[in-house]
This record gives C-alpha cells, structure tokens and sequence, in this order.
C-alpha cells in the first residue's frame, strides 16, 4: 500500500512539474510571437510602405503630415515659425518634435518663480501631447490633461537669429533614456513674449535635490552614473560648436531616470547678442570669465566641475557666505569649494581638474564623457578579466563605499541671505581691469583636504 502511495505522489509531482514547464513553455511562446510581429509590422509603413524608424513612427509620412499643418498655425514670428518648422521636419520620432500650443489650451496658469531672464509659471495643458498610436484610426492620441511648466522668455518678442539657434539646440536636447523636456511653444497673450512648454518636473533641479537631502548615505555608483549623463549632454552641445554659458544648478533637472541639462545657452535676454554681458551664478562663473574673459567651452568645463563637488558632497557651493565682489575675488585667486569628504582618487582628480585656473589643463568634454563612461561601464559590468586600470577604478569606488557604508551623512543646508543661486548680470569692473588680483593662498582647509585624501589613496594603493 504505501509503495502504491509513493509512486501516485511521484506522478503528481511528475505531472504538475511538466504541466507548469508546458505552461511557462507557452508564455515564452506567446511573448516571442508578440514582440516578433509587432518588430515586423514596424519595419514598414502601411500607409507609404517605406521603413519607419521606431515602431509608431513614420519619418515621410509625419514630416508630410506637418507640411500639410503648416497652414492651420503661426506664431506671427517668421523665426519662430522656421524654428518649429525645422524641428519638426528633423524629427524621427515622436519625442523630438515640437509644435506651436495655442495659449487658450492652458488652464490653471499659476506663477512659480522667477530667473534673471525668464518667468516661470505651471500650468495646466488640456490636451496633452501625443504620446500614442490608434492602429484602428492609423493616428496619434492626445493624453488628455498634463501638468507642465511655462517658460516665458524676456524679451522674446524681438527675439534675435542667434538666439533661435541657441533655442534650437536647447529644444533638441532629450536624455539618454528618451526623456522629452520640450512639448511646443506658446505666447503670452498680454506681454507678447514666447513660451516654452516644458514637462513638470516633481523633483525639481539640482537645488532642489541637494537642499531635500538632509540625511543621506552617498552612493558613488549613482554619482558617477549622473555625472555621465550629464557630460554626455554637454558633449553634444560642444560637438556642434556651442557654449552653454549658464551652466548652474537651477538648469540641471532632476528626472526619474536621473539629471539632465536644460536652458541650452539661453542664460542672456532674446533680444540681446549671446555672451555679451556676463549672466549667471557667482560659484559656477570661471576665473577668467570674472576677469573680462570671453565665454568658452573650457568656462562650461569650470561649471560642470562645482557640479561634480555638488552631487559628490550633497552641497551647495559657498552657501555660508555673500555672493558678491569679495567672493569673486577669492575664486579668482584661487578659492574653490571645501573638499570635505573622501572620493575616489579619479574622480577627484577628475574634478579638480575641470575648476583648474589654466584652461589649457582642463578636460574637454569629450574626455570627460569617455572618462566617465568608462567607469560607468566598468561599475556596471565587473568582472576578474579587467585590465588594472579598470581594477583601479573599481577599487577605489569600493573604498569610498565601504568608508562611507554605515554613516548617515546629516546636512542643514543653512544659506547665508545673500547667497544667490538664480542667474543674474555679473558685473565687477575691478576684476576687469588685470588678468589675475593680488595672489592669495587657496583656503588652507582645500589644501589640507586634498594632502590628505592623496596620502589616503597612495597608503590604499600600495597596501593593495
């Protein structure tokens, strides 16, 4: 009897296990056939029978879709017309486009802030964009209601060639992952000047993130992730011979995959010649910028630098004192922000490297972007075959980790009044007028900071 009992257990157990693989067996199937044909039926258009370039997306049949449209809509500007013109035919997929969002479309306009050349309002947009496909009615769905931002431009009534092209740059810009940050444009219908509808952000900026984090433990693999995707971006930029200029926190957005870049050279009034004045936030400014200097690719490499310290320490540069003439003094002279905590050796060098008062010894953004992309990928995909630099790296990032594993950083993110991080007209004639002030040792703290960091990693290195 009990011989009987094990072999009709044996069978049940036999029977459910090819019954639950023949089930898994199926799902695979099913899933495979699925993403197989709508791969398939992506590759033609229905409608025109040539190659789409995404699964709902048509590059001849939507840019002859926008000629068609050309007609219905203006913005009563010739340039910004041929802006949003030239970005729509541009497109190859529904991210990249733009379109001109009559102002009546908005509701609950609600004022939010304000920047040196520019206001900032959220709204509510009733139709939404297009974000989707009806294979039924072989067209694109509106999401119905969406919270975004509307950027008024100052000025941007009479706005300049220049600046269209600097807009275009910035418009074009999307993060790695696809993340749209422009919809369209609009106008103001009392003042006149043009709007960029932008995708609301929870999160907010840099600023924002940086001021939300009161206790924290770092994480080096997401610090040196961010970094990435924000060097890429710039490389972009300076790939098509463009100068950000106004590279702060308050233009880096904080997004669910991450941060990404916005107010592409956009940091002077619409009217006015790029970079002919100085705008922008006293800590992220270069030297040579206070000085008189013209603004350069190597000026955005001294920004992209602070905000490395930024996302490495959790802080805001020079928060303790006034953002006025005796700081830019001292950044001339040399001041840089307080190194406080231990980093990676080369990231540390990395970064203090980008704040370096010869421009000449400053990284590119090209090789920032290669730099920190291969470490990124290293992190990402380690194994015992790598070479010893790529150990070097790993190493390090596990040493700054395991440092910092079971402490709970705790900051107040106490802000001197006169501390001011909204780009503004930076005029300091006295800075103009030599190359270089009165020579004044670098804060005696930095230097101690960073002796003892390298005695750190040198100890660390030969005891390894």
């Amino acid at each position: 009897v009990y011989i009987y009992i094990y072999y009709i257990y044996i069978l049940y157990f036999l029977f459910t296990f090819l019954f639950f693989f023949f089930f898994i067996f199926i799902i695979i199937i099913y899933f495979y056939y699925f993403i197989f044909e709508m791969s398939s039926s992506s590759k033609e258009c229905i409608t025109c029978g040539k190659k789409k370039s995404s699964w709902i997306w048509c590059v001849e049949c939507e840019h002859q879709r926008f000629r068609d449209n050309f007609q219905n809509w203006t913005s009563e500007n010739k340039l910004i017309d041929d802006l949003i013109k030239h970005i729509q035919l541009s497109s190859s997929s529904f991210e990249e486009y733009i379109e001109w969002i009559p102002f009546s479309d908005f509701e609950l306009v609600k004022y939010y802030g304000r920047g040196r050349h520019s206001t900032v309002y959220t709204a509510l947009w009733l139709r939404g964009p297009l974000d989707s496909f009806d294979d039924v009615s072989e067209d694109y769905i509106r999401s119905g209601p969406r919270n975004v931002i509307l950027k008024s431009l100052d000025n941007s009534r009479k706005i300049n060639p220049q600046y269209c092209h600097m807009l275009r740059e910035c418009i074009c810009q999307k993060h790695e992952n696809g993340y749209r940050l422009c919809y369209g444009i609009t106008q103001d219908p009392i003042y006149k000047d043009y709007m960029l509808v932008m995708d609301y952000s929870e999160e907010g900026n840099l600023y924002d993130y940086i001021k939300g984090k009161t206790r924290f433990v770092l994480d080096w693999m997401k610090i040196i992730e961010d970094c990435c995707d924000l060097a890429r971006m710039l490389n972009v930029l300076h790939s098509k011979n463009l100068v950000h200029g106004n590279l702060h926190g308050g233009n880096v957005l904080n997004i669910i995959e991450g941060f990404t870049l916005t107010d592409m050279g956009l940091g002077h009034p619409a009217d006015e010649n790029p970079f002919s004045k100085i705008y922008g936030v006293l800590p992220f400014v270069a030297p040579e910028i206070l000085c008189g200097g013209r603004y350069t690719m190597s000026a955005d490499i001294y920004s992209f630098g602070i905000i490395m310290w930024m996302l490495a320490s959790i802080q805001l540069p020079f928060a303790d004192r006034p953002h006025d003439l005796e700081l830019a003094k001292d950044i001339v002279n040399g001041l840089r922000p307080t190194i406080e905590i231990f980093m990676p050796g080369l990231f540390l060098d990395l970064m203090t490297r980008c704040w370096d008062e010869n421009i000449n010894k400053r990284p590119t953004s090209n090789e920032l972007f290669k730099l920190l992309s291969e470490w990124k990928i290293t992190l990402q995909n380690f194994d015992y075959t790598m070479d010893d630099y790529q150990h070097i790296i790993v190493s390090q990032v596990d040493e700054a980790d395991e440092l910092y594993m079971d402490i709970n950083f705790f900051r107040s993110h106490n802000i001197h009044e006169k501390a001011i991080y909204t780009s503004q007209l930076i005029d300091f004639c006295s800075l103009r007028k030599t190359n270089r002030l009165i020579e004044s040792p670098i804060d005696g703290l930095l230097k101690s900071k960073i002796q003892n960091f390298y005695f750190s990693f040198f100890y660390f290195s030969n005891n390894n």
